[in-house]
């Protein structure tokens, strides 16, 4: 899987490869997601975000926090926010984003504060589609 993931982590088919890094406790496996993870315009870059903040990562909280303040009208950014909340549901003990999350319970979204509020109780975390946090598993 990691020669996969590392191989293909620019084009579409190794994003899945780098989806189940999260999931091996090896140092390498963090260590590819880190790498990938440095690569913005790389297909996987949400994947390793994704991937890192499974492993309670705090690398992940940088772009996180970007993604879940995204108000840019050219990308589909309620995907994105919604992305980084479920995301951040796995670091909400750090103190950083338990105060995105906090921030998100007073979005303009109700679907964003529905899911910043499951994402503080932990119900979140991994899932893919909840009602109200949905959407694309990862941002464009």
């Amino acid at each position: 899987v990691l020669m996969i993931a590392e191989s293909c982590a620019r084009e579409w088919p190794g994003t899945t490869a780098v989806d189940y890094l999260a999931s091996f406790p090896q140092k390498r496996a963090e260590d590819a997601l880190i790498s990938i993870a440095k690569n913005k315009d790389a297909a996987a870059y949400w994947n390793a975000i994704n991937g890192l903040a499974q492993r309670r990562n705090r690398l992940a909280l940088g772009p996180l926090r970007e993604a879940a303040a995204d108000q840019d009208p050219e990308r589909r950014t309620r995907e994105r926010r919604a992305f980084a909340i479920r995301a951040l549901s796995s670091l909400r003990d750090y103190p950083e984003a338990r105060e995105i999350l906090n921030n998100a319970l007073n979005d303009s979204d109700p679907g964003i504060r529905q899911c910043a509020e499951l994402a503080l109780k932990g119900a979140v975390a991994g899932q893919k589609e909840l009602p109200h946090c949905s959407g694309r598993a990862y941002p464009n």
